[in-house]
């Protein structure tokens, strides 16, 4: 392939993996046989998304908007750009995490006075809602990096990591994208064992079937799950190897 992948997404319903390197798209069904590779106008791809039967949304770290192509086709659908009149800092934003929901599809935008925001945006009529806008350069206000819509709770899960001199820090945030209300959050370090330990997470994902948040420790490498049901200040429960065997390090 031209370009190394910078991106991937593997779908679920067909088990097809639609495949982002340099600034093309590449469609393998779930056999993993080669179905196209589309040419976009971008020279990369950071973020990809399949949004609908042979439609995938793209971002780049280098290039502003929310760029969404038909693979059938090879043309660009169109372009949604974050925008505000009344604020000068809001200007070529880009697109950092797409994820989407039957009827919506949920990015992160960031710009380079780090303004930063999650927008909703309605698959049909392309218009667009603020969910969330945070300022600053903290990691508790970052762009989220990592998006994903939980069907069964109808929450929008926003993942930001940071990585540094002094270690891990980040948040993990539930939106509630019809009231725009963050309904739980927790930042790291902070409250619970992370704190205790100065072991903040690496890396977050969701599993939208189990209800379930799973957190990598930066230092342990520990594996930490929590309900989504059942979420409160220190929710995690972190898995143990009870073979002692296979908790031997030697160097």
């Amino acid at each position: 392939s031209d370009a190394t992948v910078s991106d991937f997404n593997a779908i679920d319903s067909d088990g097809s993996v639609w495949v982002a390197h340099g600034g093309q798209i590449s469609v393998y069904d779930w056999n993993l046989t080669h179905s196209g590779t589309v040419r976009t106008h971008l020279d990369y791809i950071s973020t990809i998304r399949r949004i609908g039967p042979g439609v995938a949304a793209v971002g780049s770290e280098t290039l502003a908007g929310l760029h969404v192509y038909n693979t059938a086709s090879g043309y660009r659908s169109c372009c949604v750009d974050w925008a505000d009149p009344t604020d000068p800092r809001i200007y070529k934003a880009r697109v950092n995490a797409i994820a989407d929901s039957d009827n919506s599809v949920f990015a992160s935008f960031d710009c380079r006075h780090k303004e930063n925001c999650v927008l909703m945006i309605d698959k049909n009529k392309w218009t667009t809602l603020e969910v969330a806008r945070q300022s600053g350069s903290s990691s508790k206000s970052m762009v989220a990096g990592k998006l994903k819509y939980v069907p069964k709770a109808g929450v929008l899960v926003g993942v930001s990591v940071t990585s540094g001199a002094f270690g891990y820090s980040g948040y993990i945030r539930l939106w509630d994208p019809r009231s725009k209300e963050v309904v739980w959050e927790t930042n790291e370090p902070g409250s619970g064992r992370s704190s205790r330990f100065g072991d903040s997470f690496a890396d977050v994902d969701v599993d939208v079937d189990e209800l379930t948040l799973v957190k990598l420790g930066s230092k342990s490498g520990d594996l930490a799950v929590a309900d989504l049901r059942k979420l409160s200040e220190d929710p995690w429960i972190y898995l143990e190897e009870k073979n002692p065997r296979m908790r031997m390090m030697t160097g």
